[in-house]
């Protein structure tokens, strides 16, 4: 499985997007669909609840340094598709937005419509996501620095982070 971090402009992650962190994945030539459980609200969005909440996240299968991702959460997947399955002009819009993230230009028409019918036939999947994250996926916060354990006979005596 495709992973990748996006990270803050100290380098630092934001968040690791695919991998063994997503419910589901799949790749669509040069573009990772991942469902999983993002903290929006610690990337700036304001409405986003302050827990993980269910998300489509389109990224490059080829990871670019100048590149980012460009995440659906469930709350707002019924802007994106019609009751009848078809995309709405929201999606055409936010289409641009995404092509742009994933580091494509918004000028080429086959891109802008590979990335919508990847978001066409991808929402039914966000939809059935579990809305609560499984404990197993918790976040597990990164240390910075050098972790130091002192071992004895097999026994941890001591650890810490320097």
């Amino acid at each position: 499985m495709s992973s990748v971090s996006l990270l803050s402009p100290s380098g630092t992650p934001f968040v690791e997007l695919g991998g063994e962190r997503c419910w589901r994945q799949r790749t669509i030539r040069d573009v990772v669909c991942s469902y999983q459980w993002v903290e929006l609200y610690k990337l700036g969005d304001e409405s986003a609840p302050r827990e993980p909440e269910p998300c489509m996240c389109l990224f490059p299968a080829h990871r670019r340094m100048d590149t980012g991702a460009y995440c659906i959460p469930q709350r707002l997947a019924y802007l994106y598709v019609t009751s009848e399955g078809k995309p709405t002009e929201h999606l055409l819009r936010k289409a641009f937005e995404a092509a742009e993230a994933l580091g494509y230009t918004a000028h080429d028409r086959s891109t802008i419509h590979r990335i919508i019918d990847i978001i066409v036939e991808g929402l039914p999947d966000l939809i059935m996501m579990p809305t609560d994250q499984p404990k197993a996926l918790a976040t597990k916060r990164r240390l910075i620095g050098v972790e130091l354990a002192v071992k004895a006979h097999g026994q941890e005596l001591h650890s810490e982070v320097i």
